[in-house]
């Protein structure tokens, strides 16, 4: 087993790229069902507040499994 623990930087580097995508989704969402604008915009607050949650308050760690090789 190997285990990758994400520095915050890196992070941070994604929660800022993952939000432009879901703005300019929400965005262009919004152009097509302007009616749908209450309930996407919520969907894009509760993105950033969960990005944010992960990278203030948790360690981010990701662990790997290796199948072991039984060569004879």
């Amino acid at each position: 087993m190997d285990r990758i623990d994400w520095n915050r930087e890196a992070l941070k580097q994604t929660k800022i790229q993952n939000t432009e995508v879901i703005q300019d989704n929400v965005k262009r969402l919004i152009s097509l069902y302007p009616d749908k604008k209450e309930i996407l915009n919520e969907y894009l607050q509760n993105q950033i507040d969960e990005c944010e949650e992960l990278e203030n308050d948790y360690i981010c760690t990701t662990l790997l499994l290796r199948q072991k090789n039984n060569c004879a």
